[in-house]
């Protein structure tokens, strides 16, 4: 039974991933945490955008830059508009070119992603694994524009930063060399 509660429990998160949004454009506050996880069930990729921030901050607009055209066409949301030339402010310092953006609608600051909310973008007929393989080599990247944060209600833009991960022979290779260095402290000893 508790095998099959954590095969069960291990199936779930299998198809689940998160990504930070790092600071490139503006003033940082030590307070803004924006991030966006990615989860599949059946043919359908969800895309969690999330402002968990302690100060106040609202994303505004969002934007994909996606090499390889691996993205559908966005839904329709309520509250944003698809603006696929949406210029992501200071985009250009990290060569960052939109194929694909949303906008919140007027007022921004009301429509968008304020502190502690969250929007749910539902991509159907995109493959999980090959969007995340995009998204850890940069050939798919995400940006956001975030206004009215803290007291000074500056604006800043965020992006996803290419994940460096070890090929898998080098991570088996490390876990090897730790358990021969394990074997080897317990023959000693």
């Amino acid at each position: 039974m508790k095998i099959v509660l954590l095969s069960l429990l291990l199936a779930t998160f299998a198809h689940a991933q998160l990504y930070s949004l790092d600071l490139f454009e503006g003033v940082g506050d030590d307070g803004i945490d924006l991030s966006f996880s990615i989860t599949q069930s059946n043919d359908v990729l969800d895309l969690l955008i999330t402002n968990d921030s302690t100060v106040r901050s609202v994303i505004t607009q969002i934007a994909f830059e996606d090499l390889y055209a691996i993205l559908p066409l966005l839904p329709v949301l309520d509250a944003w508009s698809v603006n696929n030339s949406v210029n992501i402010s200071g985009s250009n310092n990290i060569d960052f070119s939109t194929t694909l953006g949303l906008v919140a609608d007027p007022p921004p600051t009301r429509n968008g992603i304020n502190s502690g909310e969250e929007l749910l973008i539902s991509l159907g007929g995109v493959d999980y694994n090959s969007f995340i393989q995009a998204l850890d080599s940069g050939d798919l990247r995400l940006a956001v524009h975030a206004q009215g944060i803290g007291e000074n209600e500056i604006s800043s833009s965020y992006v996803n930063t290419p994940e460096v991960k070890p090929e898998p022979s080098t991570s088996m290779m490390g876990a090897v060399g730790i358990a021969m260095i394990v074997l080897r402290r317990n023959r000693t000893s």
